[in-house]
C-alpha cells in the first residue's frame, strides 16, 4: 500500500534567479505548481492525441456508440461528427485499413 505525504513547496524562485550558464541566468519555473501544471498539460496532450485511435479501436472490436460516448461524456451527435472527421485521418496515417474505415463510417451513419 502506498503512502502519501504533504511535500512543501520550497522557496519560490524569482524568474532569473536560476544558475547562470554561458554568461546567461537560466529562468527557474516560478513555483512547483506551475512545473506540475506543464506536467500534467503535456500528459492531457498525449491523452488527446491518442483518442481518435481508441475511439476507433473501441468500436471496432465490438463497443456501442452509446458506451463509447458515454465514457467520453458526449452526446452521440459528437462522437459520430469526430468518428467522420477522424477517419480519413486514420487512414491516411496508415492506422486504418479501408475496410475498417468504410465499417466505422457505416457505424456511425446508421447504429447506437
Amino acid at each position: 500500500m502506498t503512502t502519501l505525504a504533504h511535500v512543501p513547496a520550497g522557496r519560490v524562485a524569482r524568474i532569473g534567479d536560476g544558475p547562470k550558464q554561458g554568461g546567461v541566468t537560466v529562468p527557474r519555473p516560478a513555483n512547483t505548481a506551475l512545473t506540475q501544471l506543464d506536467v500534467d498539460a503535456a500528459a492531457l496532450r498525449r491523452v488527446e492525441a491518442r483518442r481518435p485511435w481508441l475511439v476507433v479501436q473501441a468500436l471496432l472490436n465490438g463497443a456501442t456508440l452509446r458506451q463509447v460516448a458515454a465514457v467520453l461524456g458526449w452526446d452521440l451527435d459528437e462522437l459520430r461528427f469526430a468518428v467522420r472527421r477522424w477517419v480519413p485521418n486514420l487512414r491516411n496515417q496508415g492506422q486504418l485499413t479501408e475496410e475498417q474505415g468504410a465499417a466505422l463510417l457505416a457505424t456511425v451513419h446508421g447504429g447506437g
